[in-house]
């Protein structure tokens, strides 16, 4: 058809395949209920701005979860916060509108702003959707439902109280006297948790970490499930564990709403950069994991930001607006040329981000679950924190004695040889017998027993080279607040399969060997346990665990020895002094 202007416009509306889209942005099951969350807690506070002493109330219910019981399984979030408004009935069905949000993202405290989130985590979630609430605690309540599998933006809304036998109205007695708000989705995805005990046990762990600034300052609290409550006497700062943590930044030691603005920040990233807090925990050695009781999973053993010595744990948390986003490691990590030697070193970078300024230099995405560091401010980050991490890095160290050096050289040299070869690794073997060709011997094999392979015949120390050209070095460290660990393993630096294994003189074991001028023993023991944790062990957690365990046992044996000696001692000491006495 031919036009007769020269230009014209076409409302190029959302095809409603888009919902597909946006059931397969990346969202866990856990990301999308904290999605509805978000949106009750953004409630709960503009109801405080009203009603200053208020103190809301964020539930979080799965009936039906079980497979024994009946019913339609679903997930609920029920808030006591403001409500949507409905003054205007039409508001209740908008919710539903994509890019529309009924908060503009200009205050330095709202978690929503996109008006995206909330509907790619109901399509995540389950199959449908409704939202029952009132903004009056004289209206009625109004519900909108919305389909997974719609073929229109058409939203189906109704009074609440024709839904007489359905959760929905059940869940809205309880704000009988309030305002607020009812999500329900049912039939949620195969996703989620299997028991709604290990959904609440999850959850619990999470939100009193990622609100941890609004539950301390008592806006509002977490039920979960009937018996399950987080509130603020839940929270901890994963930044600080003890008296040994060190603040780099932030005024005051384990108060997690004390933020720094650094020195020297340009100024064109204050508006958007809150603040930064750094810290680092010498010496810790609980290991990460969840602690079992019965079939239901509690919190993990250590919340020092899920560190543990030897494991190399570190990573910056991303905060906007005061609620968690995510953590930087691995690759992600600014610093992670620079950090090989350092564990429990983490970072809050607080940050402010309305939705609408592109030259942010740090934004989140839509959904929450990342964020994105422009390369300018990226580079200023890694540079502004790298002296602390070098100054963490430095160990005490001290010298070796010519015949210590020689016994480390001798056991670095053997290790090297046996870490370089390809056949170092525990391997399953056979009932059978292979014939040895070099020896004729013939050696029988064991079903089920794994056995070391590497060319034992063919290790020798070379005097020249010794550890240098072993890739194993062994250095002495003195770390009095690791005593309990005799040594540790962390990769070299000089080429793929180096090894670096520390010595530490804090140990008593260590000492007792150094002092006795053992140091065959000493070197040989450490480095073929720290070779064959490294070969059996794939889990750096489990390793760590078991040099802990290793350095305890020999500290009780050097201590309990030790005791013996001078208790024999003394008994030697006073009967030479009665013999004299006597004369």
């Amino acid at each position: 058809m031919k036009q007769n202007k020269s230009r014209w416009k076409v409302n190029a509306k959302p095809d409603p395949n888009i919902q597909r889209a946006l059931a397969r942005t990346g969202y866990t099951w856990k990301e999308g209920i904290l999605e509805f969350i978000d949106n009750s807690a953004d409630a709960i506070k503009t109801r405080i701005r009203k009603e200053s002493d208020f103190c809301g109330t964020i539930a979080v219910n799965a009936p039906n979860w079980n497979k024994r019981n009946k019913g339609t399984p679903a997930l609920i979030i029920t808030d006591n916060g403001c409500g949507i408004d409905t003054d205007n009935e039409n508001t209740i069905g908008k919710v539903w509108a994509l890019g529309s949000s009924l908060k503009d993202g200009s205050s330095d405290d709202s978690y929503g702003v996109f008006g995206i989130g909330m509907k790619s985590a109901a399509l995540t979630l389950g199959n449908s959707a409704t939202i029952s609430s009132r903004s009056n605690k004289e209206h009625d309540f109004l519900t909108s439902l919305y389909k997974s599998n719609a073929d229109s933006f058409d939203i189906e809304c109704f009074k609440t109280s024709e839904l007489e036998k359905e959760l929905e109205a059940d869940y809205v007695k309880e704000l009988k006297d309030s305002t607020g708000t009812v999500v329900v989705i049912r039939n949620p995805t195969d996703a989620c948790p299997g028991r709604s005990a290990d959904l609440y046990a999850s959850l619990a762990y999470d939100l009193a970490r990622i609100y941890r600034k609004d539950l301390m300052e008592k806006k509002f609290v977490f039920k979960l499930g009937k018996n399950k409550t987080v509130t603020h006497e839940d929270t901890f700062d994963q930044l600080y564990h003890d008296e040994t943590t060190i603040f780099y930044l932030g005024n005051k030691i384990g108060e997690p709403n004390t933020l720094f603005i650094p020195e020297g920040m340009p100024e064109k990233w204050k508006n958007c950069v809150a603040g930064i807090r750094m810290s680092y925990t010498p010496g810790y050695t609980a290991p990460r994991g969840r602690i079992r009781k019965g079939r239901n999973e509690s919190e993990p053993k250590t919340k020092v930001g899920h560190g543990c010595r030897g494991s190399y744990k570190k990573a910056v948390y991303c905060y906007r607006n005061g609620r968690e986003i995510c953590m930087l490691t691995g690759d992600a990590f600014p610093w992670k040329d620079k950090s090989a030697r350092v564990s429990n070193f983490f970072m809050e970078l607080h940050f402010k981000d309305d939705g609408a300024d592109a030259d942010l230099p740090i934004q989140t995405d839509f959904g929450k679950k990342s964020v994105q560091l422009n390369p300018e401010f990226a580079m200023w980050l890694k540079e502004f924190g790298s002296p602390i991490i070098e100054r963490i890095a430095k160990l005490k160290s001290s010298t070796m004695e010519q015949t210590e050096e020689e016994e480390a050289s001798k056991a670095a040299s053997i290790l090297g040889t046996l870490l370089r070869t390809e056949r170092a690794e525990a391997v399953k073997g056979s009932v059978d017998t292979e014939e040895i060709k070099d020896k004729g011997q013939s050696r029988p094999r064991i079903t089920g027993v794994s056995s070391y392979a590497g060319k034992t015949r063919d290790l020798k120390y070379d005097p020249g080279n010794g550890h240098l050209k072993s890739h194993v070095q062994f250095k002495l460290v003195d770390d009095f607040k690791t005593r309990d660990l005799p040594f540790w393993s962390e990769p070299g630096e000089e080429s793929l399969g180096s090894m670096i294994i520390y010595i530490n003189e804090a140990n008593s074991y260590v000492k007792n060997l150094k002092d006795t001028k053992n140091y065959d023993i000493l070197y040989q023991t450490a480095g073929a346990l720290a070779l064959s944790l490294k070969v059996k062990c794939d889990d750096d957690e489990k390793a760590i665990e078991i040099v802990n365990m290793f350095g305890q046992l020999m500290n009780d044996y050097s201590e309990s020895v030790a005791g013996v000696i001078d208790d024999e001692e003394e008994e030697e000491e006073e009967e030479e002094m009665k013999i004299a006495s006597n004369s």
